[in-house]
């Protein structure tokens, strides 16, 4: 059992009160019961049965990481299954390369500010110059047309991740390289709302809103398995990408709640649309507007906007 203190005890004698409640099952605070299955098959982070002060939402997440998206069944597989590298880190991008604003065959994009997550399309803003031959290896090897965070503010950021026509390095983002032909398609999965809401599921919480996933955190990470969709799924997802490439989404946090941003409901129909032409739209509308509901008040509680 996961217990999840909405309020800190003020003393030792109402914190051993408040045990002794738990122990009973006579408590408001959230509980979370998860079976070993499930703890076994989440070794890499237990955090995420205490990811949201929602337990139904937490469910809802899990049950998006086996494949189920509002009606919807799809292959789900780790991060690494698809991928064939993930880039550079900052250390290795900041020892094997210097800054030019000089043209050179090495773009990259450089910083992680609100301005470069504010829509899924990016291009490069400055050059790099290898500082040796292994770094010029190095961008030749891992420079990629998706770019995933290592560092993500929430209440800042607009997207989760990007896609750039060039292949970059980065100093904030990892660029992947896929085994297969299906960039945009990863890149549409990681902004849809199960795809945001995985990420925030599986996060590492380093302060408050600003959070985290290393590179070893991203391979282990349940997606859509672009790799086994097939070719009329992965050209309506293409679709679904440049349709919405160069949209200025919300704040994540103000992309949901009771008024969720009319972008991010299109956006997560017509990709659930690109997987199954067939869906009953109502149904689906219906079961987005509910998650949204859930993730926006699990949102402000986090960020402490209510209680």
């Amino acid at each position: 059992r996961f217990i999840m203190l909405m309020r800190k005890p003020k003393t030792d004698v109402e914190a051993a009160l408040l045990a002794e409640k738990i122990l009973e099952g006579n408590t408001h605070d959230v509980v979370m019961r998860v079976g070993r299955a499930d703890l076994l098959s989440n070794l890499d982070n237990w955090g995420l049965f205490v990811s949201f002060s929602d337990a139904g939402l937490i469910v809802d997440a899990i049950s998006i990481m086996r494949g189920s998206l509002c009606g919807v069944n799809v292959p789900t597989t780790l991060l690494h299954g698809v991928i064939k590298s993930i880039g550079t880190d900052r250390h290795q991008f900041n020892d094997g390369f210097e800054l030019t604003g000089v043209e050179t065959p090495y773009p990259v994009l450089f910083g992680g500010g609100e301005e470069v997550r504010i829509s899924m399309m990016i291009g490069h803003n400055m050059f790099a110059l290898p500082r040796n031959e292994r770094a010029r290896g190095m961008f030749t090897a891992h420079a990629g047309n998706v770019l995933i965070p290592d560092r993500i503010r929430v209440n800042t950021a607009h997207v989760i991740a990007l896609y750039s026509e060039e292949a970059l390095l980065s100093n904030i983002f990892y660029s992947l390289r896929l085994k297969c032909g299906a960039d945009k398609a990863l890149v549409v999965w990681l902004n849809t709302t199960f795809g945001v809401l995985t990420v925030l599921a599986k996060r590492e919480e380093t302060e408050g809103v600003f959070t985290r996933l290393n590179n070893g955190q991203w391979k282990v990470l349940p997606v859509l398995d672009v790799c086994a969709l097939d070719s009329d799924v992965l050209k309506r997802l293409n679709d679904v990408f440049d349709k919405y490439a160069k949209t200025r989404f919300r704040r994540i946090p103000e992309q949901y709640g009771d008024d969720p941003d009319p972008a991010r409901l299109s956006f997560d129909l017509d990709f659930l649309k690109a997987l199954n032409p067939s869906i009953d739209e109502d149904k689906a509308k219906q079961c987005l507007i509910n998650l949204y509901a859930k993730l926006g008040k699990a949102l402000r509680m986090w960020m402490g906007e209510n209680s």
